[in-house]
């Protein structure tokens, strides 16, 4: 509903779980933010009032979304702006939520240091990903798995240390020797 997870609410949220290169599971869903939505927000992604007054409550769903975080990462793209809403709507329950997190706008910026933007339409771009339903949660986090997928077929040393970096916070020799 906004830029700021204190006062905004999710309203469009999917996860798509990867273990070793294969998807096991997957949930997407609305998600009725008890609170009015403004156009421009409705406008981006698509969604209607109506869609979202009919979507259940995210207390409503968050039974089937824990069991999909359990031992996981939490990837995205822009990946603390996600996290920061996620754990605010646990909050909001009175529940914790602490997973690790790794952001693949900070993997490409790592990955490649040349390229003038790291958003998700330039990723796209980048690594021939197409996306037909851009600003919508299961597409977008598609568009994530996908980019990942092409790293890990590339079993590239530099992908792994960024990797290692962005999770762990250990330097990476072979990146700090490019930049």
């Amino acid at each position: 509903t906004g830029l700021r997870a204190a006062t905004g609410r999710i309203i469009d949220i999917a996860v798509i779980r990867v273990e070793n290169g294969v998807v096991t599971g997957a949930f997407q869903s609305l998600v009725n933010p008890g609170m009015t939505v403004s156009d421009s927000s409705l406008e981006l992604t698509g969604i209607g009032h109506e869609e979202l007054e009919r979507a259940p409550t995210f207390d409503e769903v968050i039974g089937d979304l824990l069991p999909l975080f359990e031992g996981a990462v939490f990837v995205a793209h822009n990946a603390a702006f996600d996290y920061s809403f996620f754990k605010a709507e646990c909050r909001r329950m009175g529940m914790a939520f602490e997973r690790p997190t790794l952001c693949t706008v900070q993997l490409s910026r790592l990955l490649y240091p040349g390229s003038p933007s790291h958003n998700l339409d330039s990723l796209m771009a980048r690594h021939g990903i197409v996306c037909a339903d851009r600003h919508r949660a299961y597409p977008d986090a598609d568009v994530v798995r996908q980019f990942l997928e092409q790293l890990h077929a590339q079993r590239n040393e530099d992908t792994r240390h960024a990797i290692a970096q962005l999770l762990y916070g250990k330097s990476s020799t072979p990146l700090l020797e490019r930049s």
